[in-house]
């Protein structure tokens, strides 16, 4: 994902910044454009400790959006909408949230979604099954699992995977949590 984010380029009229944690170090070049900060909200099987380090997060973005304007919060992840939350709801922010998980306690989900600031995009029918949300773009919109849609809905005509015959088909597998209701198997 962070790879496509280079196609959001100047030279496309658009600008994507990426705030991350400062110890975070960039693996794969080119670089993307960094705002650094000590307080990124980790996943933590503490509800406590999430919601903690999230307040101190949306403090930090707080700072960087007097600092900065930006037309677009994206989160992800559940600490990332907590601190989206929080930006919505005490900053007035428009805030984009994509939907990589199914967690166990929907209601905060669903009701995220609800906020007229928010725009939320789930990564198949089955997660927004799984929230109880209703897939109405703009809104609430599937984006499939990663995968561009004219992978899903066109056939492709070669496969240019070096290692494949040209003719063959592409096959994709997904990875991730293998659980009944993710409707994998």
């Amino acid at each position: 994902v962070i790879r496509c984010l280079h196609q959001a380029s100047p030279a496309a009229g658009i600008r994507h910044t990426v705030w991350v944690h400062h110890d975070y170090e960039e693996t794969r070049s080119p670089a993307l454009d960094y705002r650094r900060t000590g307080f990124i909200a980790s996943d933590s099987p503490s509800h406590f400790a999430i919601f903690f380090t999230c307040t101190l997060a949306f403090f930090s973005l707080r700072k960087l959006l007097r600092q900065e304007l930006f037309d677009v919060i994206h989160a992800h992840t559940r600490g990332g909408l907590i601190v989206a939350l929080f930006a919505g709801l005490f900053l007035g922010r428009h805030v984009l949230f994509t939907n990589h998980s199914y967690a166990n306690r929907t209601w905060l989900y669903r009701w995220a979604a609800r906020r007229d600031w928010m725009t939320t995009v789930v990564l198949n029918p089955n997660m927004a099954e799984h929230y109880g949300l209703k897939v109405e773009p703009p809104k609430c919109s599937i984006i499939f699992s990663g995968c561009a849609d004219r992978f899903l809905q066109e056939p492709l005509t070669t496969n240019n995977w070096p290692n494949a015959n040209p003719q063959a088909k592409l096959k994709l597998v997904g990875m991730g949590t293998l659980v009944r209701w993710k409707c994998w198997h």
